[in-house]
């Protein structure tokens, strides 16, 4: 059976999704490959990419917040 150790440790495997775009970013703006890319494609492609980002960062954040809430972690532990 799974317990909060298991949820904890899904929950963090969710933040690579945030590492993951940041890797697309790095290979479209600095791979050769993507030399044929205009600059402003390139550009406007990495600033969704970015935008993606910082979305799942947010709500990877709520997502921890609940979980130190529901269990009365960190700064929501009873004194």
């Amino acid at each position: 059976m799974k317990d909060r150790f298991d949820l904890e440790h899904d929950i963090m495997n969710c933040w690579n999704v945030v590492d993951d775009v940041d890797l697309l970013v790095e290979t479209i703006m600095d791979n050769p490959k993507f030399d044929d890319i205009p600059p402003e494609t390139c550009d406007r492609i990495a600033n969704g990419l970015m935008g993606i980002k910082e979305l799942y960062a947010m709500r990877f954040e709520k997502l921890w917040d609940t979980f130190l809430v529901t269990y009365q972690l960190d700064e929501y532990k009873e004194q």
